[in-house]
């Protein structure tokens, strides 16, 4: 279980929702809505234990994420960032890095997996060779998107993935993060 309890934000900044609770469970899919600059971003860095609040606690299991734990905690977590900034790579190539970082499966990367993925999300086989640079931001969120189901980390922090897509590709994801939470894990994602 993940939970925020009784988070304040910033008490100087106007416009925030404070004090918020959240008791997010395996299986479930929680969302942290707002208007644009209103701190959902900020909410997922202080899960990670990126940012800290004035008063309030995050818990993973019971345990209080610290700056001392946080590490520990972000290996059982996967993150989507709002915004993506990519290196000049091609999209095979950027995700083989990812993979070869510490505590990621090197079996769960294959391109037949990969592609299994993509066709869930109306991916088309070719980005495999496109240069991630010079793709569209709503097409790299669904890239990376089926990048977090293959690390199988049991919690899921997506922020803002439906961004930028059309209805037809927001349905394809919604299915897709419910899948991700009927697999056991707690998602939690942002959106407007």
């Amino acid at each position: 279980m993940l939970e925020l309890k009784d988070i304040v934000l910033d008490s100087h900044r106007e416009g925030l929702l404070q004090p918020f609770s959240l008791m997010a469970h395996e299986g479930d899919v929680s969302v942290i809505r707002g208007q644009q600059g209103c701190g959902k971003t900020w909410f997922m860095r202080l899960m990670m234990g990126f940012a800290t609040a004035e008063s309030g606690y995050v818990t993973i299991d019971g345990e209080v994420v610290s700056t001392l734990s946080a590490p520990f905690f972000r290996q059982r977590m996967a993150y989507l960032p709002q915004d993506l900034t990519m290196p000049q790579l091609k999209v095979s190539e950027l995700l083989g890095r990812l993979w070869m970082l510490r505590g990621n499966s090197q079996e769960e990367f294959r391109h037949a997996n990969v592609r299994r993925q993509w066709q869930q999300l109306a991916l088309d086989s070719s980005l495999w060779d496109a240069r991630a640079d010079e793709l569209q931001p709503q097409v790299l969120r669904r890239i990376f998107l089926s990048a977090i189901a293959l690390l199988h980390r049991p919690i899921v922090l997506l922020d803002m993935p439906l961004l930028g897509q059309t209805a037809d590709e927001a349905s394809l994801i919604e299915a897709y993060i419910r899948q991700m939470a009927g697999e056991g894990r707690i998602v939690v994602m942002t959106d407007y």
